[in-house]
């Protein structure tokens, strides 16, 4: 009788040990299929993605440059006319507040530009400026260009809007030009049409 209890004892153990090794095959580890976070890029590499990289390309965004046209309107450091003092102190920060009558003008250092406003629209924008900028301007403004016969100003007229770009001698300041955005007028084409602005192209 203790023959048997002992011989039973023996195959059951055999039994557990057999199915424990099975299961272990069949179990995938779980260890050697992890796969390490990475992304996918454009030339087939894999690099790791990471949130602080992401912040510093934020922070390392372009601020607008001196001129581009769009739509007819012309930018000058990423503002033209009619566009809100508020969208200007989020391009280029706070402002200075030179003066309040008839129109409120503010001045931001970091691109040296004093903005005209009323009702806190912009009406003008000027920026002093060099000779050496002239052609940033100049090489991809597309529209009527005029030259003052009587001095060195030179205007920029686009004709869909009516916006007049001048560039001219400083009236103030340490530079030797100034780049001057607003509408023009009926004296711009009084000039015009007495032969005092040439047109150019």
């Amino acid at each position: 009788m203790k023959c048997m209890l002992s011989f039973m004892v023996i195959a059951l153990t055999l039994l557990t040990v057999g199915c424990t090794e099975e299961q272990l095959k069949e179990e995938p580890n779980e260890k050697e299929n992890e796969q390490p976070h990475r992304v996918e890029v454009e030339d087939g590499k894999e690099e790791n993605q990471s949130e602080e990289d992401e912040g510093q390309e934020s922070e390392t965004e372009q601020k607008p440059p001196l001129f581009f046209a769009e739509n007819g309107n012309l930018f000058l450091y990423g503002l033209t006319l009619g566009d809100s003092l508020s969208k200007a102190e989020s391009i280029w920060g706070a402002s200075e507040m030179l003066d309040e009558e008839p129109e409120s003008a503010y001045y931001f250092p970091e691109p040296d530009m004093t903005i005209s406003c009323v009702d806190e629209k912009i009406v003008a924008i000027l920026i002093g400026t060099d000779r050496n900028k002239y052609e940033e301007v100049s090489e991809v403004f597309q529209g009527d260009h005029y030259k003052d016969t009587e001095s060195d100003d030179e205007y920029f007229l686009a004709t869909e809007t009516g916006q007049l770009l001048m560039y001219r001698d400083a009236a103030m300041g340490d530079y030797e030009k100034e780049w001057r955005l607003l509408m023009s007028d009926d004296n711009f084409f009084y000039y015009v049409n007495e032969g005092v602005y040439e047109k150019v192209n």
